[in-house]
């Protein structure tokens, strides 16, 4: 093999695309129907290889109305009542969050970004409250040693949940059906 081919090097194989990143070999799932995040698929499937798992480290993620609100900030609320500094607490927001109302004690992160995708695959805990569908078209994969509260945002109905919901094509469209299985 070449050294260029072990820096990198790219081919397409039986509906995959695989691409050799210093000779460590990543497969990605190849249609032409969607846009492919390639770059945020080898980055994200580069860390869950060789990632490392920060114990202290918790990620929050309130994908109902972006702000630091619902579920995921009355957990947050009650681990800092508590008093804890050794918690690396992580809250990811879309652009539209007002970020003056998380609290000092977080980093704040952009949804889209790169550092999203890391700080959620190096993370022990995530406490999120929707499907992140679109980290997951990045290529976003929970670790083995990864702990995932799924808090739901919804009122006091029961929400229509993976063969409940009616509408199949939309429910497939979102990636519901991939989150599923991924937490």
């Amino acid at each position: 093999m070449k050294l260029s081919e072990f820096i990198f090097s790219s081919e397409i194989k039986n509906s995959h695309k695989i691409f050799t990143l210093f000779g460590i070999k990543l497969k990605i799932k190849y249609t032409k129907k969607e846009p492919k995040y390639i770059f945020e698929n080898i980055f994200c499937n580069f860390l869950y290889k060789s990632g490392k798992i920060q114990k202290n480290k918790i990620v929050f993620i309130n994908l109902t109305n972006w702000q630091y609100a619902d579920s995921p900030k009355y957990i947050a609320q009650e681990l800092l009542s508590r008093k804890h500094d050794n918690f690396d607490l992580v809250w990811v927001r879309n652009f539209g969050t007002n970020k003056d109302l998380i609290p000092k004690d977080f980093r704040i992160v952009k949804y889209t970004s790169l550092k999203a995708l890391y700080e959620m695959m190096t993370a022990k805990i995530w406490i999120i409250n929707a499907n992140p569908f679109l980290l997951l078209k990045k290529g976003l994969k929970k670790p083995k040693d990864t702990v995932c509260f799924q808090t739901w945002h919804g009122s006091m109905g029961i929400k229509r949940e993976s063969n409940d919901v009616k509408d199949k094509k939309a429910y497939e469209a979102l990636g519901w059906e991939k989150w599923q299985k991924l937490s």
